[in-house]
């Protein structure tokens, strides 16, 4: 039985997430954004050696792309100081991590798909973030995977194409 420690899991992906974790298979241990405020290092730091995951999913991250643009600190602490300090710990206990991250990475100019090798220029302050914490997980030595997402929308939280949904419904 693995051990999943899934940070992040009120949120639109990590509520995804576990419904999707088998818990006759897996011991999930989720935790919210009320919860855990994963930028407290002590807090994260507790969570994660006292309860030893084998493996540790982050489902969070500063995800409003433009409010980024106005709150660089918050967007840092979260998707760069906050995922340093989870891979820090992971390589500690010998954790799996498995990081959600953004095809903001990239600048979007590209003429031919990108994949794992190609080069990134983010843009914006999201996507600077999120690819500074990229670049904080590689450099930990900690086991990862990275995945980078796209328009992510599920039957929870907000998201792109519920906006469009209701609004096909109340206009024309």
């Amino acid at each position: 039985m693995s051990k999943i420690l899934v940070l992040g899991s009120n949120g639109q992906v990590g509520k995804c997430l576990c419904e999707q974790i088998d818990p006759k298979v897996n011991d999930v241990i989720s935790t919210s954004r009320d919860e855990l405020d994963i930028t407290n290092k002590n807090e994260l730091y507790s969570i994660i050696t006292k309860n030893k995951p084998n493996v540790i999913i982050n489902a969070t991250g500063y995800t409003n792309v433009d409010l980024a643009e106005d709150n660089h600190q918050e967007a840092n602490e979260l998707n760069n100081i906050a995922v340093s300090n989870v891979a820090k710990f992971s390589k500690e206990i010998g954790a799996l991590f498995i990081h959600i991250s953004t095809d903001y990475v990239f600048d979007g100019s590209s003429d031919i798909p990108y994949d794992e090798k190609s080069d990134t220029n983010p843009i914006g302050v999201y996507g600077k973030t999120k690819l500074l914490g990229e670049n904080e997980i590689i450099l930990s030595n900690c086991k990862y995977i990275i995945l980078r997402t796209s328009w992510v929308f599920s039957e929870h939280g907000n998201n792109f194409l519920k906006t469009i949904i209701k609004l096909a419904e109340a206009k024309n």
